[in-house]
Formats: structure tokens, C-alpha cells, sequence
């Protein structure tokens, strides 16, 4: 079975600085970078299936050595009834890979195959639910935790463009408005606000929280630290949000299930800016645009002046310039 996933539109958008002399040397000035619009090829989805074990198929599921050795010895589960979509060789534990990638499979293949049940894998010793096991769940998938082998109907799903295998990172964003917007969330409420500001506790977070709050609170918004959130909750408050302001992080990734052309500000620290929720606000009908944080030596010398690092400063703190944020909701015609 095939399906297309038609291209998007990534519309035109901005990304606002941190005032810096790099503009001029008399007083520190907001740089505004323009991004230009730019086209996602559309691309083929193909769904096989194969009556089989997880051992034919390939299921790279590593781990330690005593599941390894646990999975040679253990009797193959066997699933008759309902077909399988084995996410072993998956991640998990990060929500925007479970929202933005796997999900989007799961909802593609349900649409064929109604019984369609998840294999995730079995953490010995920790009784807490993955953030995979939670999402899928509250979605209506039957979820089983093992770190057998699992004989059965096993979905395989192939993402092609021009020939190519893209079964990646978002790779079906021509369909995420529709999967998403007909799909229904246990536990949903409509009581919600329409501004939200997602902060963040720990990691990747806001040194001038107090200071950005402020500002906010002067527009409107509403904050919230998802991390102490329910799934539904989270959920909810991501499908009814009208303009998002938020550090980059998993929780913007739970904007996938907007339905309000959604304008979102997020917020980066200048030493790790991935674009990828700019593609995937697009998607499902929003607006975006970026502010990035204070500039400190270290971040100038790392990304300019020695062998490139990406993820080196992926968990570091920033602050943000309030000034640049106004101009972003400016941008985003936000009063």
C-alpha cells in the first residue's frame, strides 16, 4: 500500500538577535536575519507487511548484555490477531521524536490497518511509563513492553523521495494536518489559554525567566513548564494555543497538534539554533519566527573559530533581550 505525502510551503520568516556591536560599534543594535521561503519535496509512504519474527526483519533493538542474552534464550512472543509496528529500534524517551517522527507513522498505519499494536521495549527495574508508552496509549494504541522477540504481522513502513529512503526526522510533513487535526485526545479539555509561554525548569533554560515573564505577562501570555504537565494536559494546551512563545525544546513539538494557524516565537540560545519546528509549525497551517540569546565569547569562538561542535551547547542556559522578543511579536503582528 502507498501514500502520499504532499510538499509544504515553509513560508519566509526572521530570526531576531540579541542586541550586538556587530551591526555598529556606538551602541549594541538587534540584527534581523530574513529566511527565505523554501518548498519540502513531497514524498511516497509504502507500507508492507511481513509475516514473520522480529529477528527476519532486522530489528537492531542493542542493549545491555543480559537483554541480549535474555532475547536468545526467552521464548518468541506471538502476536496472531492484531498487526505490529516494532519501535524498538526507536527513541522513546524524547517527545518530539515520538510526536514528529514515529507517531505520524503509527496514525498512517492505523488508517490501513485498524488493530494495529506498538512493541516497545521492557526497562528492567523502572515501573515509570516511557514518554512513548504514554503518547501512544492516550492515542488508543495497544502497547506491549517487551524485550522478546515478537512473532507476527509486522508493519514495515519505507518513507521515498525520487527513489530515495528518507525515514527520518519529520518525513511525513505533508500529512501532519490531516492525521492530526481528526485525531482525538484522552483526557482533552478546551479550557486552555489562547497565549502561552513555555518555559523550561532545568536544562536549555531562561537566566532572565522574571524578566521575559514580565513582558509576556503584559501581552497576555500564560506560562507553564510542560515538565510538570500530563500528557493531556500538555496535549490540550498545545491543540487550543493561538501565539506560543517558547524555548526550544520537545515541548514545541506537541504544537503538531495545533488547530488555530498557530503563530509561535521560540527562543534559542545562539550556540545551538536547529530550524526543524520552523518546518513543522509550517506544516500544520502556523507562523514562525526566532529570537536568539546573548552571545558570550566562548559561543563566537566555538562556532567561528574552532572544528564545529552541534550539540555543544544544545543544554545551555541564555537570556534573552526583551526588546528582540517585542520585535518578534511585532513580526507576528501579536498586540
Amino acid at each position: 500500500m502507498k501514500r502520499l505525502s504532499p510538499s509544504i510551503k515553509v513560508k519566509e520568516s526572521k530570526i531576531f538577535t540579541y542586541p550586538t556591536r556587530l551591526v555598529t560599534f556606538l551602541q549594541p543594535e538587534i540584527m534581523t536575519h530574513h529566511l527565505p521561503a523554501y518548498q519540502c519535496d513531497s514524498k511516497e509512504i509504502e507500507l508492507t507487511v511481513h509475516h514473520g519474527s522480529t529477528a527476519d526483519i532486522g530489528v537492531k533493538m542493542g542493549g545491555r548484555l543480559y537483554k541480549k542474552i535474555y532475547r536468545k534464550l526467552a521464548p518468541e512472543l506471538k502476536i496472531d490477531e492484531e498487526y505490529i509496528h516494532d519501535t524498538r529500534y526507536e527513541v522513546d524517551g524524547n517527545m518530539a521524536h515520538v510526536l514528529t517522527h514515529i507517531l505520524p507513522k503509527l496514525l498512517i498505519t492505523r488508517d490501513v490497518y485498524p488493530k494495529t499494536t506498538v512493541i516497545l521495549g521492557q526497562s528492567i527495574g523502572d515501573r515509570r511509563p516511557s514518554i512513548g508508552k504514554q503518547i501512544y496509549e492516550s492515542m488508543g494504541f495497544s502497547v506491549i513492553c517487551t524485550n522478546k522477540k515478537v512473532y507476527g504481522k509486522h508493519i514495515l513502513i519505507n518513507v521515498l523521495s525520487n527513489g530515495n529512503n528518507l525515514n527520518g526526522f519529520q518525513s511525513c510533513l505533508g500529512l501532519y494536518e490531516d492525521i492530526f487535526n481528526k485525531l482525538d485526545i484522552q483526557g482533552y479539555t478546551s479550557e486552555t489559554p489562547d497565549r502561552v509561554f513555555i518555559s523550561r525548569k532545568k536544562t536549555r533554560n531562561l537566566i532572565n525567566e522574571h524578566e521575559v515573564e514580565h513582558t509576556l505577562k503584559q501581552y497576555k501570555f500564560k506560562k507553564f513548564y510542560f515538565e510538570d504537565l500530563s500528557i493531556s494536559e500538555q496535549l490540550s494546551i498545545a491543540r487550543n494555543a493561538k501565539v506560543v512563545v517558547g524555548l526550544h525544546g520537545a515541548a514545541i513539538s506537541t504544537l503538531i497538534f495545533n488547530r488555530n494557524q498557530v503563530k509561535v516565537i521560540e527562543l534559542f540560545n545562539p550556540g545551538f539554533i536547529p530550524q526543524s519546528f520552523r518546518k513543522m509549525i509550517n506544516a500544520v497551517g502556523g507562523t514562525w519566527c526566532g529570537v536568539t540569546g546573548q552571545m558570550s565569547d566562548s559561543v563566537f569562538k566555538d562556532l567561528n573559530l574552532k572544528p564545529f561542535q552541534a550539540r555543544k551547547y544544545s543544554l545551555s542556559p541564555t537570556i534573552i533581550d526583551t526588546s528582540s522578543l517585542r520585535m518578534a511579536l511585532e513580526y507576528l503582528n501579536v498586540d
